[in-house]
Protein backbone atom coordinates (compact mmCIF):
# COMPACT_ATOMS: atom_id res chain seq x y z
CA UNK A 1 0.00 0.00 0.00
CA UNK A 2 2.81 2.42 0.85
CA UNK A 3 4.44 1.71 -2.50
CA UNK A 4 1.21 2.65 -4.32
CA UNK A 5 1.08 5.96 -2.46
CA UNK A 6 4.71 6.63 -3.35
CA UNK A 7 3.98 6.01 -7.03
CA UNK A 8 0.92 8.27 -6.86
CA UNK A 9 2.88 11.10 -5.25
CA UNK A 10 5.64 10.71 -7.84
CA UNK A 11 3.11 10.82 -10.69
CA UNK A 12 1.39 13.87 -9.22
CA UNK A 13 4.73 15.69 -8.93
CA UNK A 14 5.56 14.81 -12.52
CA UNK A 15 2.15 16.03 -13.72
CA UNK A 16 2.50 19.28 -11.77
CA UNK A 17 6.05 19.83 -13.03
CA UNK A 18 5.02 19.29 -16.65
CA UNK A 19 2.03 21.61 -16.23
CA UNK A 20 4.20 24.36 -14.76
CA UNK A 21 6.73 23.96 -17.59
CA UNK A 22 3.96 24.25 -20.19
CA UNK A 23 2.52 27.35 -18.51
CA UNK A 24 5.92 29.05 -18.33
CA UNK A 25 6.65 28.17 -21.96
CA UNK A 26 3.27 29.57 -23.01
CA UNK A 27 3.87 32.79 -21.10
CA UNK A 28 7.25 33.20 -22.78
CA UNK A 29 5.67 32.60 -26.19
CA UNK A 30 2.90 35.10 -25.53
CA UNK A 31 5.31 37.79 -24.40
CA UNK A 32 7.79 37.25 -27.23
CA UNK A 33 5.13 37.19 -29.94
CA UNK A 34 3.03 40.14 -28.78
CA UNK A 35 5.34 42.56 -26.96
CA UNK A 36 6.05 44.81 -29.97
CA UNK A 37 2.38 45.00 -30.96
CA UNK A 38 1.29 45.66 -27.38
CA UNK A 39 3.88 48.42 -27.00
CA UNK A 40 2.72 50.14 -30.17
CA UNK A 41 -1.01 49.69 -29.54
CA UNK A 42 -1.28 50.01 -25.73
CA UNK A 43 2.01 51.60 -24.67
CA UNK A 44 2.88 48.59 -22.51
CA UNK A 45 4.99 45.74 -23.87
CA UNK A 46 3.66 43.37 -21.21
CA UNK A 47 -0.04 44.13 -21.80
CA UNK A 48 -0.98 40.65 -23.06
CA UNK A 49 1.37 38.98 -20.59
CA UNK A 50 -0.39 40.78 -17.73
CA UNK A 51 -3.79 39.67 -19.02
CA UNK A 52 -2.57 36.09 -19.27
CA UNK A 53 -1.11 36.22 -15.75
CA UNK A 54 -4.42 37.55 -14.40
CA UNK A 55 -6.39 34.69 -15.91
CA UNK A 56 -3.73 32.23 -14.77
CA UNK A 57 -4.33 33.47 -11.21
CA UNK A 58 -8.11 33.12 -11.66
CA UNK A 59 -7.71 29.59 -13.00
CA UNK A 60 -5.34 28.62 -10.18
CA UNK A 61 -7.77 29.97 -7.58
CA UNK A 62 -10.59 27.98 -9.21
CA UNK A 63 -8.44 24.86 -9.17
CA UNK A 64 -7.62 25.32 -5.48
CA UNK A 65 -11.30 25.90 -4.66
CA UNK A 66 -12.60 22.84 -6.51
CA UNK A 67 -9.79 20.71 -5.12
CA UNK A 68 -11.33 21.20 -1.68
CA UNK A 69 -14.89 20.40 -2.77
CA UNK A 70 -16.01 16.83 -1.98
CA UNK A 71 -16.41 14.55 -5.00
CA UNK A 72 -20.05 13.56 -4.19
CA UNK A 73 -21.02 17.24 -4.29
CA UNK A 74 -19.33 17.61 -7.67
CA UNK A 75 -21.11 14.51 -8.96
CA UNK A 76 -24.48 15.84 -7.78
CA UNK A 77 -24.05 19.25 -9.43
CA UNK A 78 -21.95 18.21 -12.44
CA UNK A 79 -24.61 19.06 -15.01
CA UNK A 80 -25.13 22.55 -13.57
CA UNK A 81 -21.40 23.14 -13.41
CA UNK A 82 -21.09 22.02 -17.03
CA UNK A 83 -23.84 24.40 -18.15
CA UNK A 84 -22.23 27.20 -16.15
CA UNK A 85 -18.91 26.57 -17.88
CA UNK A 86 -20.55 27.11 -21.26
CA UNK A 87 -21.64 30.62 -20.37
Amino acid sequence: MANDEHVLVRDMRLFLSLSVCLVITGLIFIYSSSSVFALEKFGNAAFFLNKQLFFLAVGTAGFCFFRLVPVPWLARYASYLFLGSLV
